[in-house]
């Protein structure tokens, strides 16, 4: 199990062996939600290029005798999980636990810090096109500088190289269902 160092008490309760990655993610994201960031002032894009390089690192090592890759949490961090499951060529699964973290038309995307919605913007295709925008202007360069350092090539999509066309949705079919027509293959499983 590959995850920030914050989380560490919680597989070792359970037995589980953890490889830590980068920083504490729990202030960043406490921070996030409530508008009182204490994030170093160089910005998301740079603190998600070094969260996605960080994540590559930790996983590529960890998953040498591994038979598949699963990745959830924060998006740079899976793009540096499916980095390293494509160098090892390995298959790679997104998996979600709740159905507002999908794209899908019956509902919209959550707002990313510093760059709201426009007003007056209420369909949810164009919403989540919008987030993809987003994403590939915070998140997209740092995950292809890293691929370029690595030999890769650049992904032009970085919300659907991390999602993939099929992410599974590990929630409960009752209380959180997904909604179908959608643009995505979604699997639900269950809690």
């Amino acid at each position: 199990m590959c995850t920030p160092s914050d989380i560490a008490e919680l597989f070792d309760s359970v037995g589980l062996a953890l490889v830590p990655v980068g920083e504490p993610v729990r202030p960043l994201v406490k921070g996030v939600l409530t508008g009182k960031t204490n994030a170093p002032a160089e910005g998301p894009p740079a603190r998600a290029a070094a969260m996605t390089a960080t994540t590559y690192e930790a996983v590529v090592t960890a998953a040498e005798e591994c038979d598949v890759i699963l990745a959830t949490g924060l998006l740079p961090a899976a793009a540096g999980t499916r980095t390293a499951a494509e160098r090892l060529g390995l298959p790679y699964v997104f998996v979600a636990y709740f159905p507002a973290y999908l794209p899908s038309p019956h509902h919209p995307p959550f707002e990313r810090s510093g760059r709201p919605f426009p007003p007056g913007v209420t369909d949810n295709r164009v919403l989540w096109d919008l987030d993809t925008e987003t994403m590939n202007v915070l998140f997209g360069t740092g995950l292809n500088t890293h691929r370029a350092s690595i030999g890769l090539p650049p992904v032009s999509h970085f919300r659907d190289y991390v999602l993939t066309d099929r992410p599974r949705l590990a929630a409960d079919p009752v209380l959180s269902p997904w909604q179908e027509p959608a643009d995505l293959d979604v699997v639900q499983t269950s809690a």
